[in-house]
């Protein structure tokens, strides 16, 4: 594996070959980039997931040392105070984890009013055959926005509009309740 610079954009750039094209397999030094690159990768990435929840992933109020407990069981996060997600890495692979919320399924909605100044709106989820659901439980909901560098949906982009599908997850927020929050990240932006 050959490493060079682009100076360009700054950046390395690392091109995979093996010395005799007819050979099936890697070399020995081959291996040991590659799994320099993967330690390399994993750390990136490691680095990325907190700089993210410390700045980017809402954080969810928790109670008690053992996790929150409910007519559901267990469903807290086992005394983790902080963002409602953790890295966990294992061999090669890398995954974004929350205790509690293995089920939650991320759903469809859409907006019933602009955005606010504040950081929920209110919306409609649709069913599985794709209707919007304007009467029940599935209907006038709020939803949760993370607004980084910020407090206000109408002063974020991208910006909501009244109709306007957004996607949304169910997490606990206490014993008794859950919350829904919109998986898209907002940007604080100055208004002109």
């Amino acid at each position: 594996m050959n490493e060079t610079n682009d100076k360009s954009t700054d950046s390395t750039v690392y091109h995979f070959s093996t010395k005799d094209p007819s050979r099936k397999g890697l070399s020995r030094d081959d291996n040991e980039d590659l799994n320099r690159l993967r330690e390399e990768l994993e750390k990136y990435i490691n680095d990325l997931l907190s700089s993210l929840k410390q700045e980017v992933l809402p954080s969810i109020p928790l109670e008690g040392a053992e996790g929150i407990k409910g007519d559901k069981g267990d469903r807290g996060y086992r005394g983790y105070r902080g963002t409602c997600a953790d890295s966990y890495s294992a061999g090669s692979g890398i995954a974004i984890s929350a205790e509690g919320v293995i089920s939650a399924k991320i759903r469809r909605a859409i907006t019933t009013a602009a955005a606010g100044a504040g950081a929920t709106i209110t919306a409609n989820l649709y069913n599985s055959a794709g209707v919007e659901q304007t009467t029940g439980d599935e209907s006038g909901i709020t939803v949760y926005c993370s607004i980084c560098g910020g407090t206000a949906l109408n002063a974020a982009l991208p910006l909501l509009e009244d109709n306007d599908d957004i996607f949304i997850i169910s997490l606990p927020y206490s014993a008794e309740a859950d919350r829904w929050y919109c998986i898209s990240l907002f940007f604080n932006v100055d208004i002109c």
